[in-house]
């Protein structure tokens, strides 16, 4: 959002507007004058054209985060998936006796990558195999996974489980993004939108 709006900056809307108030003064001190007039023009014309480009680019922004917020629900499902085969491959390892350390390594790394992607907090099971939660709900069970969707978009952009429920993420990565698409980026389109309509 900051590269969308360089404040302060000489690209920024402060000096826009200022331009076009210290243009509208020498209208109203010269309201005869073309060159006033025309330069007052010129201005508002800037001005409009930030705002325009401003919500193309928070348009842009919108869909380049969503489309980041898909690739990694993308990955936790995967690596849910993967974390529950592990889970299952200890537990088999421990019936029979056989040492399973490195595969608990593995899922252990998986384990902490699903914290980053999307807050999970694992904690042990039976037969040495974990449960990880993620927003009080679980995604990996033992060997039951639970996937994550996307739906909707813009201000409406949502994470769902498989059955249909709302997920409320409270920390990761996934969150971060889904938050910007359907918080952030409205909220800064509204701005855009009250300074226009104070323009008009």
């Amino acid at each position: 959002v900051e590269q969308v709006f360089p404040e302060p900056g000489e690209q920024g809307l402060a000096v826009q507007l200022s331009g076009l108030w210290s243009a509208l003064h020498d209208v109203a001190n010269q309201p005869s004058s073309l060159a006033a007039r025309s330069a007052l023009l010129q201005k508002a014309g800037g001005v409009a054209d930030w705002l325009n480009e401003a919500s193309s680019r928070l348009s842009t922004l919108s869909g380049t985060l969503s489309a980041q917020a898909g690739t990694l629900v993308d990955e936790v499902n995967s690596t849910a998936t993967q974390l529950a085969e592990l889970n299952r491959s200890i537990a088999r390892g421990s019936d029979l006796g056989i040492a399973t350390n490195e595969l608990a390594d593995q899922r252990d790394l998986l384990a902490m990558r699903l914290a980053d992607l999307v807050g999970g907090v694992s904690s042990p099971g039976q037969d040495g195999q974990i449960r990880v939660m993620v927003g009080g709900s679980p995604i990996v069970d033992g060997t039951t996974v639970r996937s994550l969707s996307l739906s909707g978009n813009g201000p409406t952009l949502a994470l769902s489980w498989s059955d249909g429920t709302a997920a409320q993420l409270t920390g990761g990565e996934v969150r971060g993004l889904v938050s910007g698409v359907a918080a952030v980026v409205p909220t800064w389109s509204a701005r855009l939108d009250a300074v226009a309509a104070s323009l008009a």
